[in-house]
């Protein structure tokens, strides 16, 4: 699939709006950086199982809000084969081809 840039600018602000959230509750040292190549999960990536999970969760959220439909950011990040690393560019790409 195609990803639309207008989509894909859409979902990358969508992301920063869910790391800021996320990193409300991170203690001094553990948030995330609100750039393209901040690794969200994989080797080197900052996010604990629980931290990944409230990223989730906010960005869901924001989604729903924002395009009035649900999308699930699990089943794009593991519904398109095996990544053993996602960006927030990765991520904002792969939901903007949904």
């Amino acid at each position: 699939m195609e990803v639309r840039v207008e989509g894909y600018a859409q979902f990358l602000q969508l992301l920063y709006e869910a790391v800021d959230e996320l990193n409300q509750g991170q203690a001094p040292g553990q948030t995330l950086e609100k750039s393209p190549t901040t690794v969200l999960m994989g080797s080197s990536g900052k996010l604990d199982s629980l931290g990944f999970i409230v990223l989730v969760v906010a960005l869901e959220e924001k989604m729903e809000r924002a395009l009035g439909r649900h999308l699930s950011v699990i089943d794009a990040m593991f519904g398109g084969g095996e990544k053993t690393q996602w960006t927030i560019a990765d991520l904002a790409a792969r939901l903007a081809q949904q």
